[in-house]
C-alpha cells in the first residue's frame, strides 16, 4: 500500500515538473547511493528494490523510462540489467512492466535533427505579422550558434545511442546474466532500432549467431532485430506520388509508388487525363 501511496505522489510531481525525471535518474540511480539497484541481495530485504522499480515503472503515459531521453537511459538500462536477479513473483512482474512499458512506449527521438533554410525563411516572416513574437528577432551571429549549439546535441545524441547499444551488448557477452535479465536486454536492443543509424558489425554478427540459440525466445528477438538490420539495409528508391481526384478536381485519395528508372518518371508526368463517361479525373504528380 505505502509503495502505491508514494508511486502516486510521485506521478503527481512528476506531471508538475516536467524535467524532473532526470534528476531522479541520472543523479540517484547513477550514482547508486539512494537507488540501489544493483545492491539487495536475493535472501535479503528487497522493500528498497521494489520502491526503485515502482518509482521507474510509474504510471503507463509518465514513466522515467519512457520520455525518449537518451542520456537517461544511458543510465538506466545498464543500472537494470545489471540489477540482482530475484525470484519474488512481485519482483519480476516489475521488471517484465518495465520492460513491456518500454516496448509500447517508448518513442525514440530524432537522432540527427537538421533545419533547412526554407524553415528559417518561415521563422524570419513572424515579425513581419501580427502579433509579432515576444522576444526580438535574433540577428546572424544568434542563428550561426544556434546551429553549432545544434550540431553538438546531434553528435550527443548520437554518441549516447551508441554508447547504449554497445554498453547492453557488453552486459549480453560479458556479465553472467540471468536469463530473464539476459532477455530483457536483447528486448532493449530491439526496442531502440533507429532507420537511419544502422547497428554495429558487433552488435550484428551477435544476432546472427543468436537466430539458432537453443532458447526460442532469444531466436524470436534475434528475428526482428535482423529484420531491422535488412531495412536499415535496404537501398534507396525515388518515390513517385499520384494524386487522384474526384469530378470536382478535388483529392481523393494519394498513393505512393516505387520506381527506380526515368522513363517511369517520364510516363507519370502527365497533367491531366479526362475520361469519357464521366469517369474520374486523374493528376499524377512525380516527386523524386
Amino acid at each position: 500500500m505505502c509503495f502505491a501511496t508514494a508511486e502516486v505522489i510521485f506521478d503527481s510531481q512528476h506531471l508538475k515538473h516536467e524535467y524532473e525525471y532526470k534528476i531522479v535518474a541520472l543523479k540517484q540511480v547513477k550514482s547508486y547511493k539512494v537507488l540501489k539497484i544493483d545492491t539487495c541481495e536475493d535472501s535479503g530485504d528487497t522493500k528498497e528494490q521494489k520502491g526503485v522499480l515502482y518509482l521507474l515503472l510509474g504510471s503507463q503515459h509518465s514513466s522515467i523510462i519512457t520520455q525518449g531521453d537518451l542520456n537517461v537511459m544511458v543510465s538506466l538500462g545498464p543500472a537494470i540489467v545489471l540489477s540482482k536477479p530475484s525470484e519474488k513473483l512481485s519482483v519480476i512482474r516489475l521488471k517484465q512492466g518495465i520492460v513491456d512499458t518500454i516496448n509500447k512506449n517508448f518513442c525514440l527521438n530524432t537522432l540527427e535533427l537538421k533545419i533547412s533554410d526554407t524553415c528559417l525563411a518561415a521563422a524570419r516572416t513572424l515579425w513581419k505579422h501580427l502579433p509579432q513574437p515576444a522576444l526580438p528577432q535574433p540577428d546572424q551571429n544568434e542563428i550561426e550558434e544556434g546551429a553549432q549549439k545544434l550540431k553538438q546535441l546531434n553528435r550527443s545524441n548520437l554518441a549516447a545511442y551508441n554508447n547504449l547499444l554497445d554498453e547492453l551488448l557488453r552486459c549480453i557477452l560479458e556479465e553472467p546474466l540471468h536469463w530473464r535479465h539476459r532477455l530483457m536486454a536483447m528486448t532493449f536492443i530491439k526496442d531502440l532500432v533507429h532507420p537511419n543509424q544502422p547497428y554495429s558489425a558487433k552488435l550484428v554478427r551477435y544476432f546472427l549467431q543468436a537466430l539458432i540459440h537453443d532458447s526460442l525466445e532469444e531466436r524470436k528477438i534475434a528475428t526482428r532485430v535482423v529484420t531491422f538490420m535488412l531495412k536499415q539495409q535496404k537501398r534507396k528508391h525515388i518515390k513517385v506520388y499520384r494524386i487522384f481526384l474526384n469530378k470536382s478536381y478535388k483529392i481523393r485519395s494519394l498513393r505512393c509508388f516505387w520506381g527506380n528508372s526515368n522513363q517511369f518518371l517520364k510516363n507519370s508526368l502527365k497533367c491531366y487525363e479526362r475520361y469519357s463517361n464521366n469517369k474520374t479525373r486523374i493528376q499524377s504528380i512525380s516527386n523524386k
